[in-house]
């Protein structure tokens, strides 16, 4: 992969394309969410990966039993090494299958394209977030609707948030957001996390 301007640091195209940055100038805005200079200055193969992770239509990774395998091997020695581990500490700590739970482990490597140290520091951060929202006691466990408070519960009725059955090209869930059903309740965004962690894990 090319390098920065400088020389330096090698730039990650899937890096650019989770990015949630506006861009400084509007007017040189591209649909990608880069500057028109950003977007130039990338080789064709780093734009055709944006291109195909923006859509949803990068090549499929072939799973096989040994790559698998490896990736697993890796990310557990990763997570021996992620920053930020207090939450990931404790939820080992209160179940250590979670430190050997391939099931588990798969779920982040799919989600970052088995890339092991972004995979690593998504699940230090998913359980990060999950300590924060609902304490130490349901880091090991599932959130159920009994975990909801009245108001939460109240959202789950009206259903303001929806996870489509069908997922697009490339295996990721689409959630459709209806704004005009939030209720009150939903100005507290603690209340709207929690009801949106329990819809969507």
């Amino acid at each position: 992969m090319s390098t920065g301007p400088d020389g330096s640091a090698p730039r990650d195209p899937w890096r650019l394309a989770r990015s949630f940055d506006r861009p400084e100038s509007m007017e040189r805005a591209t649909p990608s969410g880069l500057s028109t200079e950003e977007l130039n200055s990338l080789s064709a193969q780093e734009r055709e990966a944006l291109y195909e992770e923006i859509h949803g239509v990068a090549h499929i990774i072939e799973e096989t039993p040994e790559f698998v395998a490896a990736k697993l091997a890796a990310m557990r020695e990763e997570l021996t090494r992620v920053k930020n581990r207090h939450a990931l500490d404790r939820a080992f700590f209160l179940r250590p299958s979670f430190e050997v739970d391939d099931d588990l482990h798969l779920m982040f490597l799919r989600a970052r394209r088995f890339d092991v140290i972004e995979a690593s520091t998504l699940m230090a951060s998913h359980f990060e977030l999950k300590l924060e929202l609902f304490g130490d006691e349901m880091l090991p466990k599932r959130i159920t609707i009994d975990d909801l408070n009245e108001k939460e519960q109240k959202m789950i009725k009206v259903g303001p948030l929806q996870v489509l059955k069908s997922r697009e090209m490339k295996g990721r869930a689409i959630m459709l957001w209806n704004i005009a059903a939030l209720s009150i309740d939903a100005t507290d965004p603690h209340v709207l996390m929690r009801y949106q962690w329990y819809v969507i894990n």
